[in-house]
């Protein structure tokens, strides 16, 4: 009975090897010598429904730095040019003159020298009248020049106002007596120099008779 048993036994690993070597040799060196290796692509081809897994690596990018120094020139300072030496220079003394002083002058000349009058008779009508010209005879100008009425003398007109030095004015004298007699008088001319502000005077004589 346990010899029988053995046989089966023997009998049914027999046929397990024999099937294993008929399958080929390559699965027999698979079971000698580990476990099976598995062709994804062999299996995709026999079963296309299986899926495929794709594994990717992402490789190290190494980057590079770089650095670029420049360096600037150095800075040239150019020194300032000294000032030239000027050689001093001897002036001789000068001898100043002394100051000369100029008179400013203003002075009066009247003509005529004297003014005469012709004989008035009653009613000592027309008025006989002298026509007196003054003229600057100096180097100023005189101002506020006047020519002044005396007695029986008046002056009805007169263009004498400011004289510059060479110039003339003018003025009449009228003899104007009221009753008869001698009617002898100065006739008195005024300004006052423009520049040193000092009076300037000159007159004539005037003479006159009434009958």
């Amino acid at each position: 009975m346990s010899l029988g048993r053995n046989r089966r036994r023997l009998v049914i690993l027999t046929g397990l090897a024999a099937g294993v070597v008929a399958a080929g040799g390559a699965t027999a060196w698979a079971f000698s010598a580990g476990p099976p290796v598995v062709d994804a692509a062999a299996t995709a081809a026999h079963h296309p429904l299986a899926s495929t897994t794709t594994t990717t690596t992402a490789l190290p990018v190494t980057t590079t730095t770089v650095v670029v120094t420049t360096t600037a020139p150095p800075t040239t300072t150019i020194p300032p040019r000294p000032a030239p030496t000027v050689p001093p220079v001897t002036v001789p003394p000068t001898t100043l003159a002394p100051p000369t002083t100029v008179a400013t002058l203003a002075a009066f000349a009247l003509s005529p020298g004297t003014g005469s009058f012709p004989t008035a008779p009653p009613p000592y009508w027309p008025m006989p009248i002298v026509h007196v010209t003054v003229t600057n005879t100096g180097n100023a100008p005189i101002d506020s020049v006047v020519v002044h009425p005396v007695g029986v003398y008046s002056v009805p007109s007169s263009t004498c106002g400011t004289l510059a030095p060479g110039a003339s004015c003018g003025a009449d004298v009228q003899f104007c007596p009221s009753s008869a007699g001698q009617y002898d008088n100065q006739l008195d001319v005024t300004g006052t120099n423009a520049v040193t502000g000092t009076p300037v005077q000159d007159s004539i004589s005037l003479a006159g008779t009434a009958t």
